[in-house]
């Protein structure tokens, strides 16, 4: 194991590390894609229970920007949100003021989030200080 790898695996925990693995290559996938296209804002989706991706975009300094019909629409979601509207708990309350609607909406809808993409950024990642975002 090379003493780097070693070093950091006493100071951060596997999970910590992980993070780490996904948000450098999400940064660099960011990065060619404003390369490529010459884009810098970006729409990111994730599920309202998924609190990891979540905490993820919030690292990568993306904003809520709304909510979004993914898979169920119409009178079919509205008979979703009331069959599961046992499932809103604190957590989704919260969630749901964060994005400024109503809980029972994050049920069946994705949450929308808006990603700014500024070159520093992965400027920081190149030169070590990964930790500093996280």
């Amino acid at each position: 194991m090379p003493k780097e790898k070693s070093i950091a695996s006493r100071r951060y925990t596997n999970s910590q590390l992980r993070i780490q693995t996904i948000y450098t290559k999400v940064l660099k996938l960011t990065a060619m894609l404003n390369a490529l296209t010459g884009r810098n804002i970006y729409r990111s989706r994730v599920d309202s229970d998924n609190y990891t991706s979540q905490n993820l975009m919030k690292k990568l300094g993306a904003k809520p920007n709304g909510i979004s019909e993914m898979l169920i629409h119409g009178e079919e979601l509205q008979k979703f949100q009331k069959k599961n509207s046992n499932l809103i708990d604190d957590k989704v309350r919260a969630l749901a003021d964060e994005f400024g609607v109503a809980p029972i909406d994050l049920i069946g809808h994705v949450l929308e989030f808006r990603i700014e993409w500024k070159p520093t950024n992965f400027e920081s990642i190149k030169h070590g200080n990964l930790f500093s975002y996280i």
